[in-house]
């Protein structure tokens, strides 16, 4: 049984892709790679094509929904739609999946070691002390019932058991009759940019429904790392290894900083703080 990884990728993450496939397969994280692109942008990413790693379009996970449609559901936050669209496509992708489980990884991310994915036969899914309210109300709206975590499971990677997020799906369209996409876009209130989780709907909904299949964890990882080192010097894995060392992964957002809050991140990388504690900057 081969272990593989969904990265959902576009022209911005191509910096740091590289290291973000290398890092899973030299620490064992991964035997495969599934990099899944918008189709306009199959040859920027035919470098990337081998045996061990896939590019496919984007699209063969969204059941016949694209940006543009997406864009359209989401009023004043059109701008958020590639957001939204990445999100689906790791969902999307278990009604395609031929293997049991799935590691949905995020393509901005880099391991920094061994991550223990699996533990007495349990997913280890990391919380931490972030909680963003809308995703657990888009999450009761969904399902009819109140979400079981109060903490948060988004830490850019996460074990999925495609049996268990295609019953998921599924139930989704179940209860509001219609498919799974059109279902999460229906109940948003469009109040602000950011109001599903795919972390945060799996997580909760396999606590709920399958509590043996998962146990949470903490681990510390950076989601900073675009402001501590320049992706366009095309460091190596080593080099971004040393410079986060004491983290599990870390993440290169294309979101920069400056002045006080790149001194304050600047500083919780120095103290070894994790990412719920920087995570609202």
């Amino acid at each position: 049984m081969k272990t593989q990884a969904l990265l959902v990728a576009e022209k911005s993450v191509l910096p740091i892709l590289r290291q973000s496939i290398t890092g899973l397969f030299k620490w064992g994280i991964a035997d495969e790679a599934v990099v899944a692109i918008p189709s306009r942008d199959m040859s920027a990413f035919a470098e990337f094509k081998r045996s061990s790693i896939q590019v496919v379009a984007e699209d063969e996970f969204l059941e016949g929904h694209s940006l543009d449609s997406i864009g359209g559901r989401l009023g004043s936050f059109r701008d958020r739609s590639g957001w939204y669209l990445q999100q689906f496509a790791k969902l999307g992708f278990a009604r395609v999946a031929n293997e049991a489980h799935y590691i949905i990884w995020d393509a901005d991310t880099v391991a920094l070691g061994p991550i223990e994915m699996v533990r007495n036969g349990r997913t280890q899914m990391v919380i931490a002390k972030e909680f963003h309210k809308p995703y657990f109300e888009t999450y009761e709206r969904l399902f009819l019932t109140k979400p079981p975590l109060r903490a948060s499971a988004i830490s850019q990677y996460m074990r999925i058991n495609t049996g268990c997020a295609k019953e998921m799906l599924d139930k989704i369209e179940q209860t509001h009759g219609r498919d799974w996409i059109d279902a999460i876009l229906s109940v948003l209130p469009l109040k602000c940019s950011s109001e599903f989780s795919e972390y945060e709907t799996y997580a909760n909904y396999i606590h709920l429904e399958h509590p043996q299949e998962a146990e949470f964890v903490h681990r510390k990882w950076f989601r900073h790392g675009s402001d501590i080192l320049r992706m366009d010097q095309a460091p190596s894995n080593e080099e971004i290894e040393a410079c986060f060392k004491g983290y599990a992964c870390v993440a290169f957002e294309r979101r920069m900083h400056t002045g006080l809050k790149l001194n304050v991140i600047k500083a919780f990388r120095k103290l070894g703080v994790s990412s719920w504690e920087s995570a609202y900057f």
